[in-house]
């Protein structure tokens, strides 16, 4: 049997610096699944083809740094996307951006965090499906450190999906439909060094938030101490590609 092939539909891309050492958010999410026995394709989401989705034994939605209170021409294709994901049960992983847009098109709400931008290593809570659900096999506990850099959230899941972790800053943090569509709204697919760029990037920003609301954002020294390199969140992206290969067996 052919292994199964994945498709990443890239919202956008990360920041320059990033792009010339790390390279882009599909390279990222492709390095995070290690050495798996399957075929990567990467789209644009512009060039993504609804009546090609059918192909594909697996998705994955990457993030962005865009924000879904605009409107984007790519938008009804898209929801031509997640009908035939839906309709042919393809396993998905829909990442941080990715999240929201999902949750958006399928009737969930996404607005601008009023607490502010959640950024760096945070911790999160998973619920009862959480910890028993396979894609968080070998995380150790109903808490756990993800990497986060997002300024919307999902205020309202779309209907039928099970919230699978949550924290104070963000209550779904992540969900899943049934058993083939997974949403994140922290990045699996970060680093300690792709994390300590943003970080880098956003020290002013960093800096305003805990000014303004120290009780959700903590000083940015220890911001930065808190990225460490420990994290399993890449272990995520194997769980879910070992469904997807289970679902093609």
């Amino acid at each position: 049997m052919k292994p199964p092939v994945i498709l990443i539909i890239k919202t956008g891309s990360t920041y320059a610096e990033l792009k010339s050492e790390q390279s882009d958010f599909d390279a990222m999410i492709r390095k995070g699944g290690g050495e798996c026995n399957c075929t990567w394709k990467v789209k644009p989401v512009a060039n993504v083809e609804p009546e090609r989705i059918p192909n594909y034994q697996g998705i994955i939605i990457s993030g962005a740094h865009t924000s879904l209170t605009q409107h984007y021409p790519y938008f009804r294709g898209m929801e031509r996307v997640v009908e035939q994901i839906i309709e042919h049960r393809i396993h998905t992983l829909a990442i941080c951006f990715g999240h929201q847009l999902v949750h958006q098109i399928l009737g969930g709400s996404v607005i601008v965090n009023p607490l502010g931008t959640e950024l760096g290593v945070v911790e999160i809570m998973l619920t009862i499906q959480g910890l028993t659900d396979p894609l968080f096999k070998g995380q150790g506990g109903s808490r756990i450190k993800v990497y986060a850099s997002h300024s919307d959230i999902v205020i309202k899941p779309a209907p039928d999906f099970v919230q699978l972790g949550w924290n104070e800053i963000s209550e779904f943090q992540a969900t899943r439909y049934e058993d083939f569509l997974y949403t994140t709204q922290f990045h699996p697919e970060y680093t300690k060094n792709i994390m300590a760029l943003y970080l880098t990037k956003n020290l002013e920003l960093l800096a305003k938030q805990h000014v303004r609301n120290p009780l959700y954002f903590p000083a940015t020294e220890t911001v930065l101490k808190n990225n460490k390199a420990r994290l399993k969140t890449d272990l995520m992206i194997q769980n879910f590609i070992n469904l997807i290969a289970e679902g093609h067996s």
